[in-house]
């Protein structure tokens, strides 16, 4: 009768690395007797004949690892060097997610309204009244829930070349990030 309920799916076993005997589960199919004989006498996946030699595919060095751990494409010696190659190759249509081209983030109703500001500022800079065509959002499309809530004629304002950098600047000076985090949390939650 067996001592223990598993008793007959045990088997006797004799470690290679440290010569003594063990028993063990049938199904376990265990070689070693412990991790400590596991990694000094026969783990396969260490063995120097089991490692390869890659160059980097970004810098160039000699990478050694194990086989089993050459698995992609790219061979890379670290992160850093991963994310510089990838910074330079995977852009535009070479990028999975690429969709193409530039998309029209201004949203519907932006034509109609850049044209009416031009119209009601007789084609002139607000700032310094030269002949003007560029339209500018004082707040800017970003800080609106939908696009189009950016382009009320309040919230537009024709500038020459000139001005409108000076335009962008003194929205940087007036109202600095947190200030424009906040104000897009409150125009969003209404």
């Amino acid at each position: 009768m067996p001592r223990f309920k598993n008793e007959n799916h045990t088997v006797e076993k004799i470690c290679p690395t440290c010569k003594k005997a063990f028993s063990s589960f049938l199904s376990l199919n265990k070689i070693y007797c412990s991790l400590t004989c596991y990694h000094q006498g026969g783990n396969k996946h260490c063995r120097p004949e089991n490692k390869l030699t890659k160059k980097c595919d970004y810098c160039g060095k000699d990478v050694t690892r194990p086989a089993s751990n050459f698995h992609a494409e790219k061979t890379f010696c670290d992160y850093a060097c991963m994310a510089k190659w990838q910074s330079c190759n995977i852009r535009q249509e070479n990028h999975p997610r690429w969709t193409g081209g530039r998309r029209n983030t201004r949203g519907c109703g932006w034509r109609v309204a850049r044209d009416e500001a031009r119209r009601l500022a007789k084609g002139r800079c607000k700032m310094c009244h030269v002949k003007a065509n560029t339209v500018h959002h004082k707040i800017p499309v970003r800080c609106f829930k939908s696009p189009s809530d950016a382009h009320s004629q309040s919230n537009l304002i024709v500038l020459c070349p000139s001005c409108h950098p000076k335009m962008e600047k003194i929205f940087r000076e007036t109202m600095p990030l947190l200030d424009l985090i906040q104000w897009k949390n409150q125009n969003n939650s209404v």
